[in-house]
């Protein structure tokens, strides 16, 4: 090999090594950038939207009406994991009442829980008379020890003062209505534990903590 071919060589190999490493970095950065965030398709936000409206519309709640953030949550007031969110709950009203409204959607699992489906009627019927707030935790603490639905029981603790209209109330139609539309919200929601928790429109993996969903809501004041 002459030395001109020699030094052709040398060149052409050099020029290889360096189209090899760009390559290699290119591949490099492919690998970990992050992907381009992509917009959310307008179906799909205004599906989310409607939906949304959907679960904050009617209800009954906690905390104040015109509380600036919503949290939803649907419940069985027989499920174990959603008596002890219950109770976490109380705090979080106690601590964010004016920043958050907490609204309680009922999905019963009536094939595994039989006072479910009369728990979550005897709320909405308390709610109708201003007294929801005191029948939520009346329920949750009755049920939470396991005791047999009484209704008469609850509607003393919360201090129902018609108790003939709450009767009434628990056979009327528009209830089971009621109830049908937060069980096929659930449905269509594709809820497959519970508690199952939104905040602000966003579904949440898991139920959160008192100090996450603080965050969530006035995370200055929550850093303090």
């Amino acid at each position: 090999m002459t030395i001109a071919s020699a030094s052709f060589v040398g060149k052409v190999q050099a020029a290889s090594m360096v189209v090899i490493g760009i390559c290699g970095a290119l591949i490099v950065i492919a690998l970990f950038r992050p992907p381009p965030k992509r917009a959310m398709p307008q179906e799909l936000k205004e599906y989310n939207e409607r939906t949304w409206a959907s679960m904050t519309k009617g209800g009954s709640h906690l905390g104040q009406a015109s509380a600036p953030h919503t949290m939803v949550v649907f419940t069985d007031y027989e499920c174990a994991a959603c008596q002890n969110y219950h109770l976490l709950l109380r705090g979080v009203e106690s601590q964010l009442g004016d920043k958050l409204r907490i609204i309680v959607r009922h999905y019963p699992l009536r094939a595994i829980h039989p006072s479910s489906t009369g728990a979550a009627v005897a709320a909405a019927c308390a709610d109708v008379q201003g007294a929801f707030v005191a029948a939520h935790y009346a329920l949750t603490n009755a049920l939470e020890a396991q005791k047999a639905l009484d209704l008469t029981a609850v509607a003393d603790s919360a201090r129902i003062k018609d108790k003939e209209a709450f009767r009434s109330c628990m056979a009327s139609q528009q209830m089971t209505a009621a109830l049908a539309e937060d069980i096929r919200l659930g449905d269509e929601l594709g809820i497959r534990q519970l508690p199952a928790v939104y905040i602000d429109g966003q579904r949440s993996p898991f139920p959160p903590s008192a100090a996450t969903i603080a965050l969530r809501i006035a995370p200055k004041s929550a850093a303090k």
